[in-house]
């Protein structure tokens, strides 16, 4: 037995000791790998945080655009048709009978040029008689041709209580601008229709206004009516004022909801530019206004952001790689540092 212990002992001590490193590789690459996702959770985070800030500053914009200009036109129209109630009270009704002739004209002419005073927006008041004819005009008497078969005209002549009436956009045979005629009819006491009053909204003042905006060479803005035919746009759509957009275009659908301020995100003809669009629509005038910049643009450096936090993930991934392989290495080199630190306290017990 004493042989057999001394044998054991003797075997025990020739086995060389197992030093185990203390090994945290695994930990390692779970805890970087942890690091690694949150960095890109938090980039990722702050990517839609910029991608919202900009969609909104966009939507902000062109609703405040909009905005101005609804109530800059509300503004004229309110002006104008209260102007057109003091001119009916103002202008004598005999100025407009056949014995009228012209000792009224210098008057009445006066009387329409005082109305525009500080009037920009404005190309002039006239009256034309219940052929048609124009009798006073705010400036020269330039020839506007008989408008008797003009709808606003023929709308004033038979309907004894039509009120204002807006025209569609019409070209004034001078200059070829293009305006809007705002007109209310003049009757006697009786209801006898004797011609009409009204003022040009000149529409080249707010396409100059349209033209001095910075909306991007993919933004746009437009007046149109409440029924959707173009009064007014900046780029320009040759031969399209006056005419509706189709039913199922975007805006049409949007406008169904009856709300005054709305915004889409669309893309529709004749470009398919994707834009983002605001529209606010006038209180008490059949108009309303919008104001749309392309949404490529409005993301442009947002784009530039994206490719920067992609660059920057790939460069950390790339790092983080390198990292774990060289600490890999580093543990393959302790392992065998290790084995050979066993290996030698091993030998020396035998020696000894």
């Amino acid at each position: 037995m004493a042989a057999e212990s001394r044998s054991l002992s003797s075997g025990a001590m020739k086995s060389p000791p197992v030093i185990e490193p203390v090994g945290k590789d695994d930990t390692s690459r779970v805890l970087l790998g942890f690091a690694l996702l949150a960095v890109l959770l938090l980039l990722i985070g702050q990517l839609w945080l910029s991608y919202r800030d900009h969609v909104r500053t966009a939507e902000i914009s062109t609703h405040n655009i909009a905005a101005i200009f609804e109530a800059r036109l509300e503004a004229t129209l309110r002006r104008t048709d209260a102007d057109l109630r003091g001119l009916l009270s103002e202008i004598p009704l005999s100025a407009l009978g056949s014995e009228g002739g012209e000792r009224f004209d210098q008057e009445v002419n006066r009387l329409l040029a005082g109305y525009m005073y500080n009037r920009d927006e404005m190309a002039g008041f006239h009256v034309h008689d219940a052929s048609g004819k124009m009798r006073f005009s705010s400036g020269e008497m330039v020839p506007m041709g008989n408008v008797a078969e003009q709808p606003y005209f023929r709308q004033l002549r038979d309907d004894k209580t039509p009120g204002l009436v807006i025209s569609d956009v019409l070209m004034t045979q001078d200059d070829g601008g293009a305006v809007l005629v705002v007109a209310r009819g003049l009757r006697d006491r009786q209801g006898k229709f004797l011609g009409i009053v009204h003022g040009l909204v000149d529409l080249e003042y707010y396409r100059r206004q349209f033209v001095s905006l910075n909306l991007g060479g993919q933004g746009l803005i437009a007046l149109r009516r409440d029924t959707h035919e173009m009064v007014l746009r900046y780029p320009d759509l040759p031969g399209q004022t006056n005419k509706s957009l189709p039913a199922d275009h975007p805006v049409v659908r949007r406008m169904q909801s009856g709300d005054r301020n709305m915004v889409l995100h669309y893309e529709a003809a004749p470009d398919y530019v994707p834009r983002i669009l605001s529209i606010v629509r006038m209180r008490d005038f059949p108009f309303f206004f919008a104001v749309g910049l392309g949404r490529h643009e409005v993301l442009a450096s947002w784009y530039w952001q994206v490719v920067v936090v992609a660059a920057s993930v790939a460069l950390l991934s790339v790092l983080v790689a390198v990292l774990l392989v060289r600490l890999r290495r580093m543990q393959v080199r302790q392992k065998g540092m290790l084995a050979d630190l066993a290996a030698d306290i091993a030998l020396r017990k035998e020696t000894e």
